[in-house]
């Protein structure tokens, strides 16, 4: 009965570990804004750049948020987005549509 109990407190600390970033509300950088919406591993929002509004759309691993960037339907961009050590957020951007010019890093804070 001990071993189940520490092998079942491991495994919830384990996955509250992993699901530490909290990717729900806004984000604010000099030159964008970012809504997220968690639920559980999935991820949704939008990005708004250069006057512009993307859609987001992606899954949680670890702590980084995997994210497609969408205008319509068509894809921009992929996006990682992690928080660090200091509670700010680094986006990196993967790739990009030839058709769009994307930063390729930003740094963002929570916002109200």
């Amino acid at each position: 009965m001990k071993r189940i109990f520490l092998a079942l407190t491991f495994i919830f600390a384990f996955s509250v570990s992993i699901m530490a970033s909290d990717f729900n509300g806004k984000l604010k950088s000099g030159k964008a804004t970012i809504e997220l919406s968690q639920n559980d591993i999935y991820v949704k929002g939008n990005i708004m750049i250069g006057g512009e509004t993307y859609k987001l759309d992606g899954k949680i691993d670890q702590s980084t948020a995997h994210m497609v960037v969408l205008d319509g339907e068509k894809q921009v961009a992929n996006i990682q987005l992690t928080e660090n050590a200091n509670g700010q957020y680094e986006m990196k951007t993967v790739n990009t549509s030839s058709d769009y010019s994307f930063p390729k890093q930003l740094s963002f804070s929570k916002g109200e």
